[in-house]
């Protein structure tokens, strides 16, 4: 490797490019790459070891057939759609590179990579923006994604944009187990808001013909029921739980429809987010 100076293309530090080739059998033993200038189209590096060596993650630079860096501004759909085929496949290459070295947590940081560059190049293919998915919130992401469903495009497609939207908020492909937490506590906790109301309050019956007792407590002892009931949220959180287990004070409320509709929702989330929990905790026990 030779070290050049490319003031011309605005380039202060080290290059290191690559351009539909293959690197075979090269060895790679302490060397920082991420400090170059690292310029990537369809390269093999499969057979390659990497010892000590850092490899770029997110300052990556894609060429294009001119070999060119892709510029940020270029619009151009089939250059988006290129531009994210390439970074799927370099992740991809060297997800298994370290899979086969035996390093899982390098493992895991590319296939999180590639997960979420691989998101974005099936939003390009169904006509979508490649940031159509990024919001403030988790929900208004996942919500997004289900309504994907009803536009018309790939319906195959559209599944996976889903399966990776999922992943990603409920562990980041895995790599984060703190957001799994948040995946189970946060809508859970409003699920079980609800679930107590359920219990008192006919959402489906008008207000004006309702039971006077269950009027005499929507009105005036909500937070006292919410105290009372505050107890049996842990049990709440217990997917293998009766469904008559947090039992309603006695000729006041009733499980009903709406309860049991709740109930099996949050069972639901609760069981993926247990399972994508301990896959964030078991990303650097998996068995080579």
């Amino acid at each position: 490797m030779h070290s050049y100076n490319l003031l011309f293309q605005n380039i202060n530090k080290p290059l290191f490019r690559v351009y539909q080739s293959s690197l075979g059998k090269t060895e790679f033993s302490n060397c920082s790459l991420k400090d170059f200038e690292f310029q990537y189209n369809s390269t093999n590096f499969y057979d390659c070891l990497f010892l000590g060596t850092d490899i770029p993650e997110d300052n990556l630079k894609i060429l294009d057939s001119k070999i060119t860096v892709f510029p940020i501004e270029n619009t151009e759909i089939k250059s988006k759609i290129e531009f994210h085929k390439q970074k799927s496949e370099f992740f991809s290459q060297f997800k298994k590179i370290f899979e086969k070295q035996g390093n899982v947590f390098q493992a895991g940081l590319f296939n999180s990579k590639w997960a979420e560059n691989q998101e974005k190049l099936l939003l390009l293919n169904i006509g979508k923006n490649e940031n159509y998915l990024d919001s403030s919130t988790s929900l208004g992401s996942f919500l997004k994604s289900v309504i994907l469903f009803f536009e018309e495009s790939n319906i195959s497609s559209k599944q996976d944009v889903f399966t990776f939207n999922l992943n990603r908020i409920s562990n980041n492909h895995g790599e984060s187990w703190l957001r799994s937490i948040g995946f189970i506590l946060v809508p859970l906790s409003i699920l079980y808001f609800f679930f107590i109301l359920s219990l008192y309050y006919d959402f489906i019956t008008p207000y004006d013909v309702c039971d006077k007792k269950v009027k005499f407590v929507y009105d005036n002892n909500l937070f006292t029921l919410l105290r009372y009931h505050s107890k049996d949220f842990f049990s709440f959180l217990n997917p293998a739980r009766r469904l008559e287990q947090i039992k309603p004070l006695k000729n006041i409320g009733h499980l009903n429809f709406v309860s049991s509709l709740i109930d099996f929702t949050a069972r639901i989330i609760l069981a993926f987010g247990i399972y994508q929990l301990i896959v964030a905790f078991r990303k650097n026990a998996k068995k080579q």
